[in-house]
This record gives structure tokens, C-alpha cells and sequence, in this order.
């Protein structure tokens, strides 16, 4: 299969291991700071410095992968991850 490593390949394993790492950003930060409105969770990892739409995305999934959810207030919360205490 000719042409499957191509530089498109290589583009979209860097990007997929962006967002991951930006994911981990999004947990981290409310880690550390607790429960966070969306601006100030995006102030915290710097969100605006990344290209636009990514902190939205990063953060939709951070919530989709269930590493987070919003809550009633609008703030968003770091769940525990199982086996964690």
C-alpha cells in the first residue's frame, strides 16, 4: 500500500497527539483549581493562545471522554477517575 506513511499521516498523528495533550491540559487545570467557569478554565491553560477552535474542542472532549463534566452552574468539574482516592 504505496503512499499510507505520506506526510498527511504524519500531520494527523501530530495533531491527534495536540488535542490529546491539550485534553490532559483541560483535566489538569481543573485538577488543580477545582470547579472553573469556561473563561477562567480557558485563562488557566491558556486556551486563547491555541489556534481558534481548539479550546472548545479540547474541552468538549475532555467532558465526552468523561474526564470531566459540567455542572448545573456552568462550571466545569474534574471526575474522579475509578481506582483513584
Amino acid at each position: 500500500m504505496a503512499g499510507t506513511g505520506g506526510p498527511t499521516s504524519r500531520a494527523a498523528v501530530m495533531a491527534d497527539r495536540s488535542h490529546n495533550e491539550e485534553i490532559d491540559e483541560v483535566g489538569a487545570a481543573l485538577e488543580r483549581y477545582g470547579p472553573l467557569g469556561r473563561q477562567a478554565l480557558e485563562q488557566a491553560v491558556r486556551g486563547r493562545a491555541w489556534s481558534p477552535g481548539r479550546f472548545r474542542a479540547a474541552l468538549k472532549d475532555t467532558v465526552e471522554e468523561s474526564r470531566a463534566q459540567r455542572l448545573s452552574s456552568g462550571a466545569y468539574t474534574r471526575l474522579a477517575r475509578a481506582g483513584r482516592v
